[in-house]
């Protein structure tokens, strides 16, 4: 979720293996550049929120990681109506958070763009890396958004469960021939 003009911007979906839990990092550095930039970061702020909704909208809680001060990350947050943030927080941070999501049992996937992101990408179960990002963020990556815009993010996801729905559906009808057609093929049945 891009809040503002960043140089970083990171988000990590988790997924618990037994429930529809999910948990957006957002990570993002010099977040004091949207008080420079307040005029034109103003629709990338409502574009934002617009994600923070859908994946909501989807039972996924979005938690704000960034590497600025209390001060600026809380401001951000508020703004945005995302409850949990931590500020003040490094590299190893992600890394650190993404393992301990995973030790709770949960699957992780990370999106990324910068060279700090990188580890925590390639940590992850599954790592997204923002297509305009560094290049050690695209390669560390499972997946790469072709665009700058986080939107890919919520569309990653929609397209990842229509995927899955569509390999089930072929699954079940190549069973279902197999079992059928098998048979006849072997000439026990007659056709």
């Amino acid at each position: 979720m891009c809040v503002c003009v960043c140089v970083c911007v990171c988000v990590c979906v988790c997924m618990s293996a037994f429930k529809s839990e999910f948990y957006i990092l957002i990570v993002e550095k010099n977040i004091r550049q949207r008080y420079i930039n307040q005029n034109q970061t103003k629709g990338r702020r409502s574009t934002s929120k617009n994600i923070k909704h859908q994946l909501q909208d989807k039972n996924i809680e979005v938690v704000m990681l960034t590497g600025d001060s209390e001060n600026a990350a809380k401001s951000v947050a508020e703004e945005l109506g995302i409850k949990n943030y931590q500020s003040r927080c490094l590299p190893q941070d992600k890394m650190d958070f993404i393992k301990k999501l995973q030790s709770e049992g949960k699957i992780v996937a990370m999106a990324g763009d910068g060279i700090n992101d990188a580890p925590a990408l390639a940590e992850a179960d599954v790592g997204l890396a923002i297509g305009t990002g560094t290049d050690i963020a695209v390669e560390s990556a499972d997946v790469v958004l072709m665009s700058g815009n986080l939107q890919g993010v919520p569309n990653a996801i929609a397209l990842s469960k229509a995927t899955l729905g569509n390999i089930r559906q072929n699954l079940f009808w190549a069973f279902a021939y197999n079992t059928a057609l098998i048979p006849v093929a072997a000439g026990v049945t007659p056709a």
